[in-house]
């Protein structure tokens, strides 16, 4: 029961700062702000492993951009990556201040996902049962 009950609080944390994220990076791309303003990220968590970093991994409401946040007690935590369908293509962009050498490990192997990974991680996420 501590348990569900600790990840029930780290899912919520997550969520939380994965808006504050999507709100950074909403102000800083004029373009597709309004966009941006409006995915959501919320679905999941999966988990996996990138970099030899525990991730959270959510689905997006557009049905196919995928966040990944790092996991509570993670040397890359706090950072957020995320993997945003636009233009019919994945574009990458990423946020915290968790070690860098684990950062750049985790980024070294989500740069590399292809939309089919990538699909099937927002499917792991949207499949989790709330």
């Amino acid at each position: 029961m501590q348990l569900q009950r600790s990840l029930l609080k780290c899912a919520k944390v997550s969520a939380f700062a994965l808006t504050v994220f999507f709100v950074t990076l909403a102000r800083a791309e004029d373009s597709n702000s309004k966009e941006i303003q409006n995915l959501t990220c919320l679905k999941g968590p999966a988990h996996a492993n990138f970099g030899s970093s525990d991730w959270l991994i959510y689905a997006c409401s557009d049905g196919y951009s995928v966040a990944f946040a790092s996991a509570p007690g993670s040397p890359a935590s706090p950072f957020f990556f995320i993997a945003r369908w636009q233009d019919n293509r994945f574009k990458f962009n990423g946020q915290g201040t968790g070690d860098k050498a684990a950062t750049d490990r985790a980024w070294a192997e989500i740069s590399k996902l292809d939309s089919n990974a990538i699909s099937k991680l927002h499917s792991d996420a949207s499949n989790v049962a709330p």
